[in-house]
This record gives C-alpha cells, structure tokens and sequence, in this order.
C-alpha cells in the first residue's frame, strides 16, 4: 500500500531534478558550490510540495 502513495512522488521528484541537472551540471563545471546548493534545496522544496498536493 505504501508504494502507491510513492509513485506520484517519485515521478514529481524524478521530472523535477532531471530539469535541473543541466543547470546544476553548468554551476558544477565553474565550481559555483554556492548556487549548486541553492538549486538543489529549491529543487527539494518544489518536489515535496508538489509531492504533497500529488497524494
């Protein structure tokens, strides 16, 4: 049963950080450590709340 309510999170999460990998992979190569973290965390945060409104 768990595994139903982690499909639409998953698919959220995995559509949401596949967009940001070639931003996050441009901040990588110029060694911008600051703005990978800032991507990652807005990343995070777009996946969980579209994740809750998803369930």
């Amino acid at each position: 049963m768990a595994l139903v309510f982690q499909m639409p999170f998953a698919v959220i999460a995995l559509s949401v950080m596949t967009a940001m990998l070639p931003r996050l992979s441009r901040h990588a190569s110029r060694l911008n450590h600051a703005q990978i973290t800032e991507d990652l965390s807005q990343a995070v945060r777009l996946a969980v709340q579209r994740g809750f409104y998803a369930l």
